[in-house]
C-alpha cells in the first residue's frame, strides 16, 4: 500500500462542476465524482502507488472539471517528483491571484486532508491562496453590503503566534494558538484580531492566561507578542494594503497585581498606546454592523476599528473620536463551546448558528471554531506531543467538512474566529460571501 490522504473540493461558485476527463498512472486510488453541485464540499480519498519495483516519480493522476455552461475548466493533478504533491491547473479561468493557465501546488498531507476552494463567477473568481488584498479586490461585490451581510475571518487569541515568558506550568504546547505572527495572519487574510492584553513586569503584552482554580496552581499562562508589536504589524499592513481590520480587545489582566482585571488607569494606558494605530475609523453610528463595507474602505482607504470589551465600569470617555468603540457599538452573539472534542464543537456551533441567525438581518454572529485543552491535557501536553495547534488541525478539518454545507442565503456567520489561521480560512470565508452573502 502507498501513502494515502484526501483532498476536499469546495464549490462556492454558482456552476455545477462536471468531470470532463480523468486519467491516472500507477495510483492505487484516484476516483473523483462525476459532478459537484454549488454549495457542496466533497472529500476524495487518494492513495499513491509506490510499487516495490518502481520509482514513486511515476505515480500521477489528472482529473479535469468544467464549470457547466461556461468554457472555464480546472484540473486536479497528482505529481511525484522527489515528493508527493497535489496541484491545480487553471484551464481558461483566472482568480484575483492567479492567471489563466497557472499551476499552483496544494501540497500533500499523509493521512490528512488538504483543501481546494473555488468561488465567485466570471471575471471574479476566488480560490485557495486568495490575494492578500481580498477585501479591496472584491469591493465591487462586497462594498455595497453591510457588515451584517458579510462574513469576515478572524484569529482567536491573535497575539499568541509567538510565545514568550510566563508561568512555570505552561509552554508553547498549551498556550500557542496561532502558528505565525500577527503580521503574517493579516497577510493570510485574517481581518478580526482577538487581542487579550496582560501587564507583565509593567510591560503590555498579549497573553493567554486562565485561572485554574486549583490550590497551589492558580493562574497559568504565557505572554505573546507585545502590544507595541501588534500596533507596528497592523500599521505596516494597513500602510500597504487598503483593508478593514478589527481589533477586539478583551480579557485584560494585570499579572503584577495578582492577575486582577485591569482597572481604568491601566485601560487608559493601553488605549493611549492604541492611539498609535494609523487609519482609525471614526463614526457616530450607533451600530457599526449596519454600515456598508464601502463606508470603511472605499476610495483606496484603509480602516482600523478597535472594539473594547472591558470589565464593567470601564469607560472610554477620555478617548472621544479615536476609533475606539464599546462592545455595544458592534453587537454580536456567540457561544464558546469549551470542549476538546471536534464533533461536539461542530454540533454546538452549527446548531447555535442556525438558531441565532436564521435570516441575514437578525443577530450579528461570531462563530468561534476553537477547541479547548482541558486542565489535565494542558499539564501533559508536551509529554504527549500534543498542542493547541495540533488540536486546531483536527478542528479545522471538521470546520471545512461541516460549516460551508450548513450555510445558506439566510444562515452564515459574520465573523469566523479560529486557531491556526491559514489562507484556507480566507478562501472558505470568500466562498460563503460569494455564494451566500446578501447585498
Amino acid at each position: 500500500m502507498g501513502q494515502s490522504g484526501a483532498i476536499r473540493l469546495t464549490n462556492g461558485t454558482p456552476y455545477t462542476w462536471t468531470r470532463s476527463s480523468q486519467t491516472s498512472w500507477r495510483m492505487n486510488s484516484w476516483s473523483f465524482p462525476h459532478s459537484i453541485a454549488p454549495g457542496s464540499s466533497v472529500s476524495i480519498c487518494i492513495e499513491w502507488g509506490e510499487w516495490v519495483f518502481d520509482h514513486a516519480v511515476q505515480d500521477s493522476g489528472t482529473t479535469e472539471y468544467t464549470l457547466s455552461g461556461t468554457s472555464y475548466r480546472f484540473q486536479v493533478q497528482a505529481r511525484a517528483n522527489m515528493s508527493f504533491q497535489l496541484q491545480i491547473y487553471l484551464n481558461g479561468l483566472s482568480t484575483h491571484r492567479y492567471s489563466q493557465w497557472d499551476t499552483f501546488s496544494l501540497g500533500w498531507k499523509q493521512d490528512g486532508e488538504i483543501q481546494f476552494v473555488l468561488s465567485g463567477s466570471e471575471n471574479n473568481f476566488n480560490s485557495t491562496y486568495p490575494s492578500t488584498s481580498w477585501m479591496h479586490d472584491n469591493l465591487a461585490k462586497l462594498g455595497p453590503r453591510t457588515l451584517r451581510h458579510i462574513c469576515i475571518p478572524g484569529s482567536h487569541n491573535a497575539g499568541m503566534g509567538r510565545v514568550g515568558s510566563g508561568t512555570v506550568g505552561t509552554n508553547e504546547c498549551n498556550t500557542q494558538t496561532q502558528n505565525c505572527a500577527v503580521s503574517t495572519q493579516l497577510e493570510r487574510g485574517s481581518r478580526w484580531l482577538d487581542i487579550r492584553p496582560i501587564i507583565w513586569n509593567k510591560v503590555l503584552y498579549t497573553g493567554h492566561y486562565r485561572n485554574t482554580k486549583v490550590a497551589g496552581v492558580g493562574w497559568q499562562g504565557r505572554n505573546g507578542q507585545s502590544i507595541d508589536q501588534v500596533i507596528d504589524s497592523v500599521n505596516w499592513f494597513t500602510g500597504v494594503y487598503k483593508e478593514l481590520v478589527f481589533l477586539e480587545v478583551s480579557h485584560g489582566y494585570n499579572a503584577d497585581a495578582g492577575y486582577r482585571e485591569m482597572n481604568q488607569e491601566e485601560w487608559n494606558r493601553l488605549l493611549g498606546k492604541l492611539k498609535n494605530l494609523n487609519h482609525r475609523f471614526v463614526t457616530t453610528a450607533a451600530d457599526l454592523t449596519k454600515l456598508r463595507l464601502n463606508e470603511f474602505i472605499s476610495g483606496n482607504k484603509s480602516a482600523v476599528v478597535v472594539i473594547v470589551r472591558a470589565a464593567s465600569g470601564i469607560k472610554l470617555d477620555s478617548f472621544p473620536s479615536c476609533g475606539f468603540y464599546e462592545a455595544h457599538r458592534l453587537p454580536f452573539v456567540s457561544k464558546y463551546s469549551g470542549t476538546n472534542n471536534s464533533l461536539a464543537l461542530t454540533w454546538e456551533q452549527i446548531r447555535f448558528m442556525k438558531e441565532k441567525r436564521n435570516n441575514p438581518d437578525t443577530n450579528h454572529l461570531l462563530t468561534g471554531w476553537a477547541l479547548k485543552m482541558s486542565a489535565a491535557d494542558a499539564v501533559r501536553a508536551k509529554m504527549r506531543d500534543t498542542s493547541l495547534l495540533s488540536m486546531a488541525e483536527v478542528g479545522n478539518e471538521t470546520l471545512f467538512e461541516s460549516l460551508f454545507v450548513n450555510c445558506s442565503k439566510s444562515t452564515y456567520p459574520n465573523i469566523l474566529e479560529v486557531d491556526g489561521y491559514s489562507t484556507h480560512h480566507t478562501a472558505l470565508v470568500l466562498a460563503i460571501n460569494d455564494l451566500y452573502g446578501t447585498p
